[in-house]
């Protein structure tokens, strides 16, 4: 079975799932609303329940997280994520 790997993009509009292969091949692309799971009563939870999903059905070797955050105005310094 071929490996993929799940990246994620987590906006605070939008939180976008690409998976790629393998070959470099990508699929699976989705599209949603963050609110539909950050305003959960456990949004770590459901940010998980919606990673499982997505992965049903394929060998997921390794999940990428891309999360926003707020830096220094020097960009040194990590205010808040």
């Amino acid at each position: 079975m071929m490996r993929h790997f799940l990246g994620v993009d987590v906006g605070g509009t939008n939180t976008r799932l690409l998976l790629m292969d393998d070959e470099g091949e990508f699929s699976g692309y989705r599209k949603m609303a963050t609110a539909d799971w950050a305003r959960q009563a456990d949004p770590l939870a459901a940010l998980g329940d919606l990673i499982a999903r997505h992965c049903e059905d394929r060998q997921v070797a390794q999940v990428m997280l891309g999360l926003p955050g707020i830096l220094s105005r020097d960009r040194s310094r990590v205010l808040s994520l």
